[in-house]
């Protein structure tokens, strides 16, 4: 082995011009600063107890950004949309309301999250009725196709599952990047 062989491999990092370093050895990961908003509609009834749940799941607190201002849906990275039966139902002035700003979300490009209630008991319904029920206006944008159908999160009540809802709220977000799928690793293998 070269002397110069033998100094990389006792390196403890290693640093490649324009790349990030590398270390040999497995040290304690900071976790993820990035900000991540979700926005969700105030007419959309049980919305925000469902995106509070991913805020306060797996210590995420201080960097997911939960908002249902109006005007903060401009900046949200998705807009969260609960699916169960009072979301589309005719009560007068909400529908209209969650309609328009879903059209809005729509105009200004911005992706859904898509989270169904499962349970009867607590307002789940078949998707095909929730679909059937969704504003025309909205539907496509909602649902997507029969042939290229939306991506559809089911939201579980049973702790075990709810985890897994969780994580895939998460991930179809965006929120759980590389970096604090590691993190977690790290820290909590048994909760991945």
């Amino acid at each position: 082995m070269t002397e110069a062989e033998a100094d990389i491999a006792n390196a403890r990092e290693i640093y490649l011009p324009s790349e990030l370093r590398v270390s040999r050895h497995a040290a304690a990961l900071a976790p993820p600063v990035r900000t991540h908003h979700i926005w969700c509609s105030r007419h959309n009834p049980g919305a925000l107890e469902v995106v509070n749940e991913l805020k306060h799941a797996g210590g995420y607190e201080g960097r997911l950004l939960v908002t249902e201002e109006p005007g903060a849906m401009a900046e949200a990275d998705h807009v969260l949309l609960y699916l169960s039966l009072a979301t589309w139902a005719d009560d007068g002035q909400r529908k209209t309301e969650l309609t328009a700003e879903i059209r809005g979300a729509l105009q200004a490009g911005r992706k859904l999250l898509l989270v169904h209630e499962t349970d009867e008991n607590k307002g789940g319904a078949p998707l095909d009725r929730l679909r059937s029920e969704c504003a025309a206006e909205v539907r496509q944008y909602v649902f997507g196709s029969e042939a290229s159908p939306s991506d559809v999160i089911p939201w579980h009540r049973i702790s075990d599952f709810q985890l897994v809802s969780l994580r895939l709220t998460r991930a179809q977000s965006g929120f759980l990047t590389t970096h604090s799928l590691i993190h977690a690793r790290m820290h909590s293998p048994e909760e991945i």
